[in-house]
């Protein structure tokens, strides 16, 4: 039985391929935003003073301490009068937590490696989805069997180049160092999940092969 798909024109096949270029400028630019979001985070280390109230409580501390301080040095000098001798005691705060800064340089590199692999995962998955919606597409353009088994042909990744897989879970040190883990895909991917798109994203992106266009009367 003949089929009763129209064949597209290679103008219908053109603004599936430049739709397509759109979208993988965009996932590529989603990919990178997401990368340097999170590299910007590994770079900081947080001492609380954006949180409201701290600034304030330190102010306090200062004040209770002041005495303190004043007597310690009055102490000190008198025992050790050289200037560059001179212990100090003060209130301050220490970023960067509990962790040994040596261990918490390995762990930022080890958090590093784990958004580059992400992110290049996420750039893979673009451009396998690419290479399949082109062939979907020019598919429909032939009815020339030899035309559809290359296409075929050509959709199957190269046997040389290695298989799409996600990066596996990362090491559970990185959500101690971290605002909101969640975000950061520790866990790895479930089978349901995009690399690129949200729930709520995935759920509006979820469109349904369309039939080719119909043509005009007299074209």
């Amino acid at each position: 039985m003949k089929s009763q798909r129209k064949v597209w024109r290679t103008a219908e096949v053109s603004l599936v391929k430049g739709a397509l270029k759109e979208r993988k400028a965009e996932d590529q630019h989603r990919a990178d935003a997401w990368l340097k979001a999170r590299e910007a985070v590994l770079g900081r280390t947080y001492d609380g003073m954006d949180v409201p109230g701290i600034p304030q409580l330190l102010g306090k501390a200062y004040e209770v301490m002041a005495p303190i301080i004043a007597e310690f040095n009055r102490l000190f000098a008198a025992a050790h009068p050289a200037e560059f001798a001179k212990a100090t005691l003060g209130v301050h705060i220490t970023p960067g937590g509990i962790l040994d800064p040596k261990v918490r340089e390995q762990v930022r590199r080890d958090a590093t490696r784990h958004l580059i692999a992400r992110h290049r995962f996420m750039v893979a998955n673009s451009a396998g989805y690419g290479t399949m919606t082109v062939v979907e597409a020019s598919v429909r353009a032939t009815d020339n069997p030899e035309v559809k088994e290359l296409l075929g042909r050509i959709a199957i990744p190269n046997d040389t180049t290695p298989s799409l897989e996600p990066p596996g879970p990362a090491i559970g040190m990185l959500k101690r160092l971290l605002p909101h883990p969640e975000e950061w895909g520790f866990a790895g991917y479930d089978a349901n999940g995009s690399p690129l798109l949200s729930s709520s994203d995935k759920k509006n992106a979820e469109i349904k092969s369309l039939p080719a266009p119909k043509r005009k009367p007299g074209k």
